[in-house]
């Protein structure tokens, strides 16, 4: 006797070939979308995009490096160093602002101690880059 929950096994092996039954066929439902012709709105919306990937690219290299002046600041490394002055050269110019605003301390800590002003700069920016994603998202939208 046979259990009726059981299927039995079919004796034809499937095909695993699925080229032939894959085939897209356009239809009055679903037709074929045709990405050789663009219009000019699809186009605009692209140069916005790459503007706003070309912004967000430039904002996460400045936070990068204001994170390495951070921790340069933080572990107290020799600031004569190439990649400590490498670090202190390219970010002082968004960090100024902020010493004004925090002091900065002229005399340097043995031991490390927290960039204030590194780090208020590091959400300014993180700030000021969102603020664009989200207009650029939304003129393209």
């Amino acid at each position: 006797m046979t259990d009726p929950f059981i299927r039995p096994k079919p004796s034809v092996r499937p095909n695993r070939d699925r080229r032939k039954y894959d085939e897209f066929h356009e239809t009055l439902v679903t037709p074929i979308p045709n990405h050789q012709y663009q219009n000019h709105v699809e186009d605009d919306n692209a140069d916005t995009l790459a503007s706003a990937r070309v912004v967000r690219f430039l904002a996460a290299l400045l936070i990068v490096l204001l994170a390495m002046r951070f921790v340069a600041n933080l572990f107290s490394l020799n600031r004569s160093g190439d990649w400590v002055t490498f670090f202190y050269l390219t970010t002082n110019w968004a960090v100024s602002p902020f010493q004004n605003l925090f002091g900065q301390s002229s005399l340097v800590n043995p031991y490390g101690s927290i960039d204030w002003p590194a780090l208020a700069a590091i959400a300014v920016t993180g700030l000021i880059a969102w603020a664009v994603w989200k207009t650029f998202k939304a003129k393209s939208q």
